[in-house]
């Protein structure tokens, strides 16, 4: 199966700094492989740690909000606490959260 990344879309000159998660260790080698840098860096680690890494001005969850115990409560804190005020938050899923 070929991984799609979210980073595959931006030049290193889009961005100060990219950061990425996945549970998968396969996963997250394939991503470091693919385009770790000095501005990229990928971690395996669960979306809840993850925003732990600063503010960021895009946070992007995409086939993972189900796995929240709780996605309403995930995406307020995640918008109140980890995303600068012009910032967007995006999140896809093809199930209902």
């Amino acid at each position: 199966m070929e991984r799609v990344f979210f980073r595959q879309f931006f030049q290193p000159t889009d961005f100060l700094e990219f950061i990425g998660s996945d549970l998968s260790n396969i996963a997250i080698a394939s991503a470091n492989e693919q385009f770790g840098d000095n501005k990229t860096r990928f971690y395996a680690e669960d979306m809840h740690i993850i925003a732990q890494k600063g503010r960021f001005d895009a946070i992007v969850i995409n086939e993972a909000i189900y796995y929240a115990t709780n996605a309403g409560a995930l995406i307020k804190r995640y918008s109140e606490e980890h995303l600068h005020h012009d910032g967007f938050f995006y999140y896809y899923s093809k199930s209902k959260i």
